[in-house]
């Protein structure tokens, strides 16, 4: 018995368009490809407005501290030396020797007095009145539709 056309052990017969006909030309069929590339792109999602003010404060500010004083004490001496000193300090106090000369049928130099000084310190407290500058910052955002208006949040 022979096979039949249709049989399971016999491959299918090619389809009728994929053979050409005697005297046609063979078919193309074109094959399509798509590709997917991903990117980023920069889009516009919102609008910071930032104000800055500048404000003058005035604040009080206390102080606690001390003030020095130079208390100058003059000490008459009428001595007579051989040359002059510099300035000296004893026991905190600066001592600043002033001289003369005088003229007699010989001529001397004589210590005539000194000066000594010394710093006093004085307490105190107070309150002074400032102005200083001050900075304050607003940011407010907007938010960017898709047809390019903005609205606050």
């Amino acid at each position: 018995m022979s096979p039949s056309p249709m049989s399971p052990s016999s491959p299918p017969p090619p389809p009728a368009a994929a053979q050409p006909a005697a005297g046609d030309e063979p078919s193309t069929i074109g094959v399509l490809e798509e590709e997917a590339r991903i990117g980023r792109e920069r889009v516009v999602t919102g609008v910071l407005h930032i104000h800055k003010t500048v404000h003058d404060e005035t604040e009080a500010l206390h102080e606690t501290g001390f003030q020095e004083y130079a208390e100058v004490r003059r000490v008459p001496i009428g001595r007579v030396v051989d040359a002059a000193s510099p300035p000296r300090t004893e026991r905190g106090v600066t001592i600043v020797p002033v001289y003369e000369e005088r003229v007699r049928i010989v001529r001397e130099l004589v210590l005539a007095e000194e000066l000594h000084v010394s710093l006093r310190r004085v307490p105190f407290d107070r309150t002074l009145q400032l102005s200083r500058r001050r900075e304050r910052v607003s940011v407010e955002h907007r938010d960017v539709a898709p047809d390019g208006s903005t609205t606050r949040d």
